[in-house]
């Protein structure tokens, strides 16, 4: 399918997501895939939708066309469609009754012939591998007349891109939303969620903009301050220490006695189940690692999940999110070996493991080791024009709130000369480049690295510290910038070495510019297709250790 025919990326909001999703994607048979982070909203999407449909009829909000058209929405899970030869097959094994009239392949093939079909698909991530009819789903060699609706995490189905006629990304939660979500909150609760309202760090309204961190972070409320947090790994280890306390008082042990003997256990399961790319995990998976179900399920991690099927019943255990399983098998992984825990990920895709070895690194604090596997196996030294997984050790870093010598020498070492940061770039790219600005400078010889900021936000143009005194970040590149702020010239530091502006078509924003190399130690500057009337020429004689000046 050329470029053309595709409706690329566009980013729906959180509240508007049903009506905008039909109204955009749903007119012809087409294969539609939703990306968003973990937690941002993709299964309450799916499930509101079938819900809508369930009710049976349309109403003044829907739009036209709406998800009312289709004569049949089949609902699955990926995992779902595992060991089945077709859509058929699936739906008379997990969504009919045996007894029912309807209850032969035969019967579901025809009707799903004769009429007009959606099958939303939940959780690609979750459930992809071992998969055929998953993919086969996707390419449309089985039911190509039907539309397909595909949820997923970034990055897990870039190989199949092609095959989507609609891409389209969940976007997290703006401020008015966060604001609308904690009222009703409230109402709910019957109490104000003060520490959430009043949010002031940076770092945790980043964490808001996600729908599930928020109810979390409204939740720890009821139990204390927010203080301590400061990043998604801060959150989840606070909810861990909850955790815990309450496991000890239901099961009458201390808290390293339900550590020992409930949780190592689960830690193994789940980190087995994240390997075989599960959600769930049996009864036998959790007594082989020598642990007690009953106790595990105390402990609030997991909860019992009877899947009945026309086949056979079967009790498995089942987390209320994945990025719960992500954590516990961080905090297993934090406990390996260290060449085992090396070998795993270099052997890893970075892409589809991001969210634990986030969380990971955020457990073990940076541990210098870690860091130097990770900037290994995503090639940091080589960072590419684009967000991708050279981009990961930046994440990692926005994890902590400090970094110790040995891990800032590590990191600045491997650090390739220029920093990209793009305009898809998420918060914690930008954040981990802040980290970098204030590292110390390596014992043995210095470094001088530059950030290149590649169609930026406002925001990240702000928010990276350039040229401080004892600062490895002397440099700064700017291409295509929507806006250059006023104040500009205070985020540039004494000791900036180089600058540069590309493509800026706002004449403000390139004075802006120009007014922050002022008085700096500039051995380059660099203005290319950008949009100015005149030069302030008193700024060029400020500059006196120019070398190069290219307009």
């Amino acid at each position: 399918m050329s470029e053309e025919e595709r409706d690329v990326c566009p980013h729906l909001p959180s509240n508007r997501l049903p009506n905008q999703l039909c109204a955009s994607c749903l007119s012809s048979p087409k294969r539609i895939l939703i990306e968003g982070h973990p937690g941002i909203g993709k299964s309450t999407l799916c499930q509101q939708l079938a819900f809508s449909w369930a009710k049976g009829s349309c109403d003044a909000k829907c739009p036209k066309p709406c998800v009312h058209d289709f004569k049949i929405v089949l609902y699955f899970y990926a995992a779902d469609l595992r060991g089945y030869e077709s859509i058929a097959q699936a739906t008379c094994a997990h969504l009919l009754p045996k007894d029912g009239d309807i209850n032969t392949e035969e019967q579901v093939n025809a009707i799903l012939k004769a009429h007009n079909t959606l099958i939303i698909v939940d959780s690609y991530d979750e459930g992809y591998r071992q998969n055929p009819l998953l993919e086969d789903l996707i390419e449309g060699r089985v039911q190509r007349d039907s539309t397909v609706l595909i949820t997923s995490r970034p990055q897990y189905l870039r190989q199949h891109l092609q095959h989507f006629k609609s891409r389209l990304m969940v976007e997290g939660f703006n401020a008015q939303q966060r604001e609308d979500f904690v009222k009703k909150f409230e109402e709910e609760r019957g109490y104000e969620v003060k520490g959430v309202r009043g949010i002031v760090k940076p770092e945790v309204e980043d964490l808001c903009s996600t729908p599930l961190n928020l109810c979390i972070l409204c939740l720890l409320c009821e139990e204390g301050s927010l203080e301590a947090i400061h990043s998604r790994t801060s959150m989840y280890e606070a909810v861990h220490e909850f955790l815990l306390k309450k496991a000890s008082n239901r099961l009458n042990l201390t808290e390293a006695e339900v550590e020992k003997t409930v949780l190592q256990p689960l830690y193994a399961a789940t980190f087995n189940a994240y390997e075989n790319n599960r959600a769930t995990i049996s009864i036998d998976e959790l007594t082989a690692e020598g642990g007690d179900a009953e106790q595990m399920l105390k402990a609030g991690y997991i909860i019992k999940k009877v899947k009945v099927s026309r086949l056979k019943g079967e009790e498995r255990f089942s987390f209320s999110h994945q990025t719960f399983l992500d954590f516990l098998c961080a905090i297993h992984m934090s406990k390996m070996e260290p060449s085992k825990r090396e070998e795993w990920i270099m052997t890893a895709d970075p892409r589809k493991n991001e969210s634990m070895l986030l969380f990971l690194f955020g457990i073990m604090k940076g541990e210098v080791h870690l860091a130097t596997t990770i900037m290994r196996r995503t090639n940091f030294s080589k960072m590419k024009h684009e967000c991708d997984e050279s981009h990961l050790i930046l994440r990692c870093l926005a994890e902590l709130t400090e970094t110790s010598p040995d891990v800032e020498e590590a990191i600045l070492k491997q650090c390739p000369e220029w920093i990209t940061l793009t305009k898809g770039c998420s918060p914690q790219c930008a954040k981990g480049c802040t980290t970098i600005g204030n590292m110390r400078q390596p014992s043995e010889g210095g470094v001088s690295l530059g950030i290149y900021l590649y169609e930026p936000k406002a925001r990240q143009v702000k928010g990276i510290p350039i040229g401080r005194e004892g600062s490895p970040v002397k440099k700064i590149g700017i291409e295509r910038p929507s806006s250059i702020p006023t104040d500009f010239c205070s985020m540039i530091g004494p000791r900036t070495e180089e600058m540069e502006l590309f493509g800026c078509d706002d004449e403000e924003s390139s004075m802006n510019f120009v007014e922050g190399a002022r008085d700096r130690p500039l051995t380059e500057l660099r203005m290319i297709q950008c949009q100015m009337n005149e030069f302030p020429h008193s700024v060029i004689s400020s500059l006196k250790h120019l070398r190069h000046l290219k307009m």
